[in-house]
């Protein structure tokens, strides 16, 4: 194989010659480095990316390009050289042993145009000279380099070259000369914004690069720098992925000014539409009653230089509208506000006016007010209706038809026949019919017509298939026009998201399938055939549906195309290969889905292959391949048997609409339309009656108009502008009965509920040639709620004697049936009225009713799996187990074999004999030997021989005979005796702990030894020397602080709970109290002493210098003691603080003292009157010291906390004139009731 190759490749070697490579002139270094800084493309700063690719062409001596698949995977390569000045490449590069790396950052393989895409790009880096080198394919002859970059600290010291060389062939070539330079290095702001700015005004700042030697690198300012250079530059300099920022710099502060409002005007979207739609001789713009103008006016806020105001207080101004003429009524729903100098105004005038225009005010403004172009409001409302209207109608095309409904549903709009509040506003409906068939290609030319649709169309209703209105669905959502569509909603419109404006009045595919498959689970068909022409593909949502029932549709079959369908063509057994293999499954329920023109082949065909409803096969068809079942017996159905005979029984499923047997008066006067001889109102070619299903087909068009109109007088009676969104989210939300029964939309725009039926291939009598008429029995009304109920009733029937249902009267001949039990009501439904109708023996009016019926199985085994049927409703369940599809059996539990006919023998302690019986080991007893035996166990359970478990609590012991009470009693007795001792020595504890704590700071003054003098404060150094009581108890020091009281209550609970707060307070910062004396006349408080005094000493002594640092220790030691006080204690607050009450210790620490006096304060206020100031005895000596204070003694009061105390009134001072109020106005603060 390997000479081969080697063979062939020098063969090729001869016929083209020696491998050569040459550079394209245009992306190659040129032979001198231009001075011109805007051609630097190849010689840029160091770590800075080449801005044109190094594109070298690779190709034989006789002209051919290399094509790289015909070599394998030959390479390229690319290597930097440094050069010296004799123009010799220098073996030893300094630059690169110093760890240079040549890099790339690129999609190196990729070709272009896919290389263009930065977003691929990857970096990949070598060493120069290294056995590793970066390496490129070699694309259509071409080896392409690009954004190439030389990365380092350093600077190389030399020039550079690029060599690329193809080592399969040892061939080369270098590129000219290049220069790694200096690299940006900082950024330097060369022209400063003016002080002052305007905004959304230009401005100069000019900001220049400079490397480390304060060279000025002009990339920016060269007009003939290349967008791809300056993008490359600023990237490397600017971009966090690139990991070089430059450091930042900020310009100077500058003002700027806000924009002036110099008038509003519209935007040029505005005005274009304006003149696009102004009639050319009056100049004038028609707009229907209630709908925006123009939808919708732009409207811009303007400086005097014409400058759009984006921000600044009037960008948000608030416009006022008038009208002129005034008193033309306005819509009341639009918005007033801008935002940042725009506003898109949805108003409407909401009456019809023959001429109109509108003055807009921002902030009251006048001068500055837009008046718009005027307007005439008329009360035409277009509709528009899509649909295929090529057909007369006479045929299963019924578009025509449905055109007539709506023309009648707008007609009797107009008369004010249906929602006559319209007319009673001048509003009208006109209708805009489009022939759009029923084929994408003629969609699409058709959608160049539809452009102007935003202009004139209000509501588009369409009457064409899903897969084709989908693709003029995006131009509505573009213009927001609802659509509402009157056939089946397929999932192609279930994403809201996509198609927010799309509703259905008909049923939703997804509620057509709820109801099969509901059907199917409820007849115990899990298990189905599918059977499809190759054409027809089902929708995800089917499949998705039946997992949701449990449908098991594993065997679906395709049959192919069948091209020549002229009976002389035909032969037998065509299918025979996907009958058989149906046969196979041993289901018994096929689902078909064919056209009309292939269904008559496959009934004759499975007829010839047993596989008909004569040979126990149920089929159903749906929808319209249910319609399209070969009822006349065309074409092969007349040979042999004909296929309404061998398939009798087939169900034929489909949706249908209660239209009431057209009994209704609406139903009367719109046919009075449809028959009338004259034929202007509608289109349509001959007049025939149709079906309920047909009929309810072109009632649809009518109650889609009818639920639009309804929709428009809501929002016109309470003022509102019809907008598409509001129209689409209140279609949503109204209901009326229509020519269709109910018609409301829910959340999604889907139809609630549903309607449908269920028939039976029946001929009657059983001849072979029969209209539809006779052939089609109507069995079973379907109705279907929102929540999901569904319910099956029966219709009456059409065969003698009358008043009895058409009960499944044709069923497949089978070997077994089902026997179904379902939910239904009594009575029947009526054929002709669609009504319900009372039915003998059945109660009246109509109630639950259970109903049974024989279905026919959806499989069978040819053995049962047990000995008998364990339901008789399904003949797949027996006594030991479930008959399967594929003749195997599942046994339950206690079965086993083959047929389930094995009782299994489970002896858990025991033996099995041969009749599955157990011999029970001693102990034991039970068919399975289980149970255990106990000879007396009264309240419990045997769960081993001889061992009785209780199983409950109130019982014990061995035999679980000994009630609890015996032992709970003596329990009891003894915990209560127990918690008495526990009680009684808890309060002599506590009484001891109560001493102990009165102990801790209530003072005996007898322990307390006076001192013969006053003490001094201070030391000899001059600083403080200040004169103190100084007291001595418990071979301490102590401040005592005298309090003016009578003796205070040692059992005082607020006293204890105060003194106790104070005492446990314990904090550097905070002076220590030692305790208090309660007895008088020695009332007083003892103080830790502070041996320097107060800060306030310290400040006013002069002969201490404090400077910042000693001042800021005192700053600190004030900020540690207060935040203890706030965070870490009970006290919570300090309530005095002031230079004085900080005072020093011998160790200069400041410790906070004074913080009790807040709660003397707290209880001078409780015992206090409203509007009163009432004061202690020391406050009154202090005012009184510093005289001008009127006092007046109140007496000795009860001060809580503090005992007796003698109190003042303070009722002002001498210079204050106002008069307080009377005594008797005022009460205690705690009877006070504040507001």
């Amino acid at each position: 194989m390997t000479l081969a190759c080697l063979i062939l490749i020098s063969s090729w070697m001869f016929v083209t010659g020696k491998l050569q490579i040459s550079f394209l002139h245009i992306n190659t270094p040129p032979t001198i480095i231009p001075d011109d800084p805007a051609k630097l493309y190849y010689s840029v700063p160091l770590n800075q990316m080449i801005s044109k690719p190094i594109i070298v062409y690779v190709y034989y001596s006789n002209g051919t390009p290399f094509s790289a698949g015909r070599e394998f995977n030959t390479t390229a390569t690319i290597d930097s050289y440094a050069v010296l000045p004799s123009g010799e490449i220098n073996k030893k590069d300094t630059w690169a042993d110093s760890g240079g790396k040549l890099c790339q950052k690129s999609a190196w393989w990729l070709d272009y145009p896919e290389r263009y895409n930065r977003h691929l790009a990857k970096t990949r880096c070598h060493t120069p000279h290294s056995s590793i080198l970066m390496e490129s394919q070699i694309f259509n002859g071409r080896v392409i380099f690009d954004w190439i970059y030389h990365e380092h600290t350093i600077v190389p010291p030399s020039r550079r070259l690029f060599r690329i060389e193809i080592p399969d062939h040892k061939i080369f070539i270098d590129t000219s000369l290049i220069s790694v330079t200096k690299p940006a290095h900082r950024l330097v702001i060369s022209q400063q914004p003016p002080l002052k700015v305007v905004a959304n005004s230009d401005f100069d700042v000019e900001v220049e690069i400079r490397d480390e030697d304060e060279c000025f690198l002009d990339i920016e300012r060269s007009t003939r720098l290349s967008s791809d250079r300056k993008f490359i530059t600023f990237q490397r300099l600017t971009s966090e992925e690139e990991k070089r920022i430059l450091p930042v710099v900020f310009t100077k502060n500058f003002t700027v000014l806000p924009q002036t409002l110099f008038n509003l005007q519209p935007e040029k979207t505005t005005t274009n539409l304006y003149s696009e739609l102004k009639n050319k001789v009056t100049n004038v713009v028609e707009v229907p009653i209630s709908c925006p103008l123009l939808n919708g006016l732009s409207i811009l806020a303007l400086d005097i230089s014409k400058r759009r105001i984006f921000s600044g207080p009037h960008s948000n101004s608030h416009l006022s509208i008038h009208t002129v003429p005034t008193n033309i009524c306005l819509s009341k729903d639009y918005s007033t506000n801008m935002s940042e100098g725009k506003i898109h105004l949805l108003v409407s005038i909401c009456e019809v006016v023959n001429s109109v225009k509108l003055i807009i005010i921002p902030n009251g403004k006048i001068y500055a007010a837009y008046t718009t172009p005027v307007f005439r409001i008329i009360g035409t409302i277009t509709i528009g209706h899509f649909g295929d209207l090529r057909f007369s109608g006479d045929g299963r095309e019924i578009d025509s038809h449905i055109n007539s409904f709506i023309r009648f549903a707008i007609n009797d709009v107009n008369n004010g026949i249906i929602v006559p509040e319209l007319r009673k506003k001048g509003m009208k409906f006109f209708l805009k019919s489009y022939n759009i068939p029923n084929e994408k290609s003629a969609t699409y030319r058709k959608l160049e017509d539809l452009k102007t649709i935003s202009t004139n169309i209000r509501l588009v209703i369409s009457s064409i298939p899903a897969n084709v209105a989908k693709d003029f669905c995006p131009l509505l959502v573009k213009f927001m026009i609802p659509f509402i569509s009157t056939i089946d909603s397929t999932r192609e419109f279930l994403d809201k998201d996509v198609y927010p404006f799309y509703n259905s009045i008909s049923w939703s595919e997804e509620e057509f399938y709820n109801s099969v498959f509901q059907s199917a689970k409820d007849r115990f068909w899990t298990d189905i055939v599918i059977l499809r022409y190759y054409d027809i593909n089902l929708t995800a949502l089917f499949y998705s549906v039946a997992i949701k029932y449990n449908i098991d549709l594993r065997n679906e079959f395709v049959f192919g195309a069948v091209k020549d369908l002229k009976p002389k063509n035909l032969y037998d057994r065509m299918l025979k290969k996907k009958l058989e293999a149906v046969k196979k499954t041993n289901l018994k329920v096929i689902f078909l889905f064919a056209p009309f023109h292939i269904q008559p082949f496959v009934f004759r065909e499975a007829y010839l292959m047993n596989v008909s409803s004569l040979h126990g096969f149920q089929w159903v068809l749906m929808k319209k391949y249910a319609r399209e079942f070969p009822f006349e017996n065309h074409s092969v159905c007349n040979k042999k048997l004909e296929c309404t005979l061998a398939f009798t029984g087939t169900y034929l499923i489909d949706s249908t609409y209660n239209v009431s047997g057209y009994q209704t008066d609406s139903w009367k006067r719109v046919l009075n339309y449809y028959f009338k001889e004259d034929r202007v109102l509608y289109k349509g070619g001959r007049v025939r009656y149709r079906s309920f299903e047909i009929g309810a087909l072109m009632g649809l068009g009518y109650d889609a108009v009818h639920l639009y109109a309804k929709t428009l007088s809501i929002l016109v009676n309470k003022r509102l502008t019809i907008s598409g969104t509001k129209v689409n989210w209140l279609l949503r939300k109204t209901t009326i009965h229509g020519l269709t029964d109910k018609v409301a939309l829910n959340a999604y725009g889907d139809r609630i509920g549903y309607f449908g039926y269920l028939a039976q291939v029946y001929p009657i009598p059983r001849w072979p040639y029969l209209p539809k008429s006779k052939v089609i029995t109507y069995v079973k009304c379907i109705k279907r709620s929102e929540d999901g109920i569904q319910l099956e009733i029966p219709y009456e029937s059409k065969i003698l004697p009358h008043n009895k249902t058409a009960e499944l009267v044709a069923f497949p001949i089978s070997k077994a049936h089902n026997t179904r039990t379902y939910i239904s009501l009594s009575g029947m439904v009526g054929l002709d009225t669609q009504k319900m109708m009372p039915k003998e023996g059945e109660e009246w009016p109509p109630t639950i009713f259970i109903r049974t019926e024989s279905i026919v199985p959806p499989y069978y085994c040819a053995n049962a799996c047990g000995e008998k049927l364990k339901d008789p409703s399904n003949i797949n369940i027996f006594e030991g187990g479930i008959c399967r599809p594929d003749n195997k059996c599942e046994c339950f539990e206690g079965f086993s074999g083959k047929r389930c006919h094995t009782v299994q023998c489970y002896c858990v302690h025991g033996l099995c004999t041969n009749d599955g019986s157990c011999i029970c080991k001693p102990g034991y007893t039970g068919p399975s030997c289980r149970t255990a035996i106990c000879e007396d166990c009264h309240f419990g359970v045997c769960v081993k021989p001889g061992v009785c478990e209780c199983n409950t609590l109130a019982y014990f012991g061995e035999n679980c005979d000994m009630h609890i009470s015996t032992i709970i009693f003596p329990i009891l007795f003894g915990a209560f005796l127990l918690i008495g001792i526990l009680y009684f020595m808890g309060g002599i504890t506590s009484s001891k702990t109560k001493n102990i704590m009165y102990q801790q700071w209530m003072i005996d003054w007898n322990n307390v030894i006076v001192p013969g003098k006053l003490g001094i404060v201070g030391q000899p150094t001059g600083i403080i020397n200040k004169s103190v009581s100084v007291y001595r108890w418990d071979d301490q020091d102590w401040y005592v602080k005298k309090i003016n009281s009578k003796t205070i209550p040692p059992d005082d609970k607020r006293i204890i709970s105060d003194m106790v707060k104070l005492t446990k307070t314990r904090h550097c910062n905070l002076i220590q109290y030692g305790g208090c004396c309660l007895t008088y006349p020695n009332v007083s408080l003892f103080v830790e002493i502070a041996d320097k005094g107060s800060v306030a000493d310290v400040l006013a002594n002069d002969t201490f210098e404090t400077g910042w640092e000693f001042g800021f220790s005192f700053l600190k030691d004030i900020c540690c003691g207060m935040e203890f006080l706030h965070d870490n204690s009970e006290i919570k607050t300090h309530g005095r603080l002031k230079s004085s009450n900080c005072l020093v210790d011998k160790r200069w620490t400041v410790r906070l003292s004074g913080f009790d006096t807040v709660n003397t304060a707290s209880r001078m206020q409780s015992s206090s009157y409203a509007l009163h100031i009432q004061v202690s005895e020391s406050t009154a000596a202090i005012l009184d010291s510093l005289g001008g204070y009127k006092l007046e003694c109140r007496g000795k009061r009860e001060v809580r906390g503090r005992g007796v105390m003698t109190t003042y009134w303070l009722w002002g001072k001498d210079s204050f004139m106002k008069e307080l109020p009377d005594i008797s106005l005022a009460v205690p603060l705690s009877e006070h009731k504040f507001k």
